[in-house]
């Protein structure tokens, strides 16, 4: 099973890829290189090389996330993961205990008083004619091994998956690989269901420890051989 997930994963050429970040606003100053998921929120990596009065902006913007009713969450704290003197990438933290995709768009205002609205395009997903996969968020289980110092990776990866076709679908976990940048695959664990057509359901995929070294980069559905871009979510 391993060696034929390989074959499959391999095959990028025919991959339906949905690749969600960077987001970027229209004159390329601000860019959001991704989310990462925090202990009751995320965080975004934000960067930009505009510089006001010879000083780089970063982390000195005002930024909300605009979810589906309108409201304006804002940034709750601001960590600058700049080089030395360059001010040009920051992490802004929310609080937020909605799925992703309740985010309808980010808002930045620079101190120049300049006003960006970038649409959240940043949802992965994925289809065919038969199937379409949503990734909804992925939670870091990584912990530091006591014994050895290593970081144990584990990833929770809450997908929801829609039965497009006429007739029903068998869902099992087997289906799917985690692929790191060396496309390398793991194997995941999850519920087994039997899709009725046009049928979704939504549910969380646990995968297998990962090495200290390996880093998710696809999560593989391999009967209809494509990937989801996983790049700026953890």
């Amino acid at each position: 099973m391993r060696h034929l997930g390989l074959i499959l994963a391999f095959m990028l050429a025919a991959v339906s890829l949905s690749q969600a970040f960077p987001l970027q606003t229209t004159d390329g100053m601000i860019k959001i290189y991704g989310m990462i998921p925090t202990s009751d929120g995320f965080a975004l990596d934000i960067f930009s090389p505009y510089e006001l009065q010879g000083r780089g902006i970063a982390s000195n913007l005002k930024v909300d996330v605009v979810d589906s009713e309108d409201r304006f969450i804002k940034a709750r704290n601001i960590e600058d993961v700049s080089n030395p003197g360059y001010n040009d990438r920051a992490l802004y933290f929310f609080e937020f205990d909605q799925p992703a995709t309740q985010i309808k768009r980010t808002r930045i205002e620079t101190p120049n008083q300049d006003v960006y609205s970038i649409s959240w395009s940043g949802i992965p997903e994925a289809s065919t004619d038969n199937i379409t996969i949503k990734l909804y968020g992925v939670k870091d289980n990584t912990q530091k091994n006591t014994y050895n110092g290593l970081q144990n990776k584990q990833y929770d990866f809450e997908v929801k998956v829609t039965n497009k076709m006429p007739q029903g679908l068998a869902l099992s976990p087997k289906f799917f690989w985690l692929l790191d940048q060396f496309n390398y695959g793991y194997e995941v664990k999850g519920e087994e269901y039997k899709l009725l057509p046009n049928e979704s359901v939504r549910y969380i995929l646990h995968s297998q420890a990962l090495s200290p070294l390996s880093r998710p980069k696809g999560l593989s559905f391999l009967p209809e051989n494509f990937t989801i871009d996983l790049e700026g979510w953890y």
